[in-house]
């Protein structure tokens, strides 16, 4: 069933509350929503983005055997907005499959996507995005970002931005990378009085720290926890 969203809210809305595997969610004209998926089975989410409506999605993939996602955003109306953070961390043989479409279709409007992977023991992602701007989207501005660590050799991450624009006036940016901890700023850390595992997570944590940085503290604590949960983040030494 079709969800519409007529009201702004601060209150931070957890999309698995409503128990659907295929969610369609509307934002009204000026409507301002504050959401987050944490995934614990495959799903596909599709936002539509009226008039002046801004979203901000946050989506987290701690868990499962293999998580497929599929999010598709289409902004609508004009001077909509779309923010999306994801974080995935998985380990063993734990995969994920996430797939995003940023479909600007309206002028004057922006979309925001970073997602960040982070991968050990065997573990596998897929990352396909796309950006796509319509003939009518003039003065589109829009960006798609997906990064991921590698934390053993074992471990492989599989990024596929792209962009298609049918016309002129936009700023679209899209890019990628995969590796592993930077060697670098570890010996830095190690040598400066930190212990080996904890300059790994210290790293880690900042390499989350773009996603976290603009979320609710609950949401933070949440978020570590589950980093914590999994081995990868001593949430009690760095709350």
């Amino acid at each position: 069933m079709p969800i519409e969203i007529s009201e702004s809210t601060q209150v931070l809305v957890n999309l698995a509350d409503y128990n659907q595997k295929d969610l369609v969610i509307t934002l009204q004209p000026g409507v301002h929503f504050l959401c987050v998926y944490d995934a614990t089975d495959d799903a596909n989410i599709t936002f539509h983005l009226e008039k002046d409506a801004v979203l901000h999605f946050v989506l987290l993939i701690t868990g499962g055997t293999h998580t497929k996602i599929d999010l598709k955003i289409f902004l609508e109306g004009q001077h909509a907005q779309a923010n999306v953070r994801g974080l995935y961390a998985l380990q063993g043989t734990q995969q994920a499959t996430v797939t995003t479409v940023q479909h600007h279709k309206a002028p004057s409007t922006k979309s925001d996507l970073v997602i960040k992977g982070l991968l050990a023991g065997s573990a596998k992602s897929w990352y396909q995005g796309t950006i796509l701007v319509d003939q009518s989207a003039k003065y589109t501005n829009a960006l798609q970002e997906n990064k991921n660590m590698l934390l053993t050799p074992f471990a492989q991450a599989h990024s596929m931005p792209s962009l298609e624009v049918l016309t002129h006036d936009v700023v679209c940016k899209h890019g990628s990378a995969v590796g592993y901890l930077d060697e670098q700023l570890f010996f830095y850390a190690q040598s400066r009085g930190l212990a080996q595992e904890d300059a790994q997570q210290l790293l880690i944590r900042g390499f989350f720290a773009q996603i976290v940085a603009t979320l609710p503290r609950d949401m933070v604590f949440t978020i570590y926890k589950k980093l914590d949960a999994i081995g990868v983040v001593d949430e009690k030494k760095y709350p």
